[in-house]
């Protein structure tokens, strides 16, 4: 997935189901500054601040540190774009911002199973369905 002038490209013929809603959710942190909005910045430093550990996830041959929390939907949720040997080794500090997949995959449930994200991440729903993510509520 590209942005680029507020056009989002997936390069997929048959997108799974929820992956057009999960490629928003990234549009719509980066076209409207997301990580700058104090509302937004509290409920995701939360969820870093309680994660239960960091693991390792493999994606596409390569190890990524991981955030686990009791409000993710699917382990993916946690994972962040920092190699895990890194965050091992101390050569980087995980901070909310880290957390890239966490609105993506909120947005995702928001539009499949909005009640399953509202019973997981109440917080994280209330954000979404108050207009959060287009900066309408703030």
């Amino acid at each position: 997935m590209t942005v680029t002038k507020k056009v989002i490209h997936i390069n997929y013929l048959k997108p799974k189901e929820g992956m057009v809603a999960h490629e928003l959710g990234h549009a719509f942190v980066n076209i409207n500054n997301l990580y700058e909005n104090d509302e937004l910045k509290v409920i995701m430093q939360d969820v870093l601040d309680n994660s239960t550990e960091i693991t390792p996830i493999f994606v596409n041959d390569d190890e990524y540190a991981c955030v686990k929390s009791y409000k993710f939907i699917r382990e993916y949720q946690g994972r962040t774009y920092i190699l895990y040997k890194d965050y091992l080794n101390k050569k980087i500090k995980l901070d909310y911002t880290e957390l890239e997949e966490y609105i993506s995959c909120g947005f995702e449930m928001f539009v499949i199973n909005p009640k399953l994200l509202y019973t997981k991440d109440k917080e994280l729903y209330d954000f979404i369905k108050k207009g959060g993510l287009t900066n309408e509520s703030v």
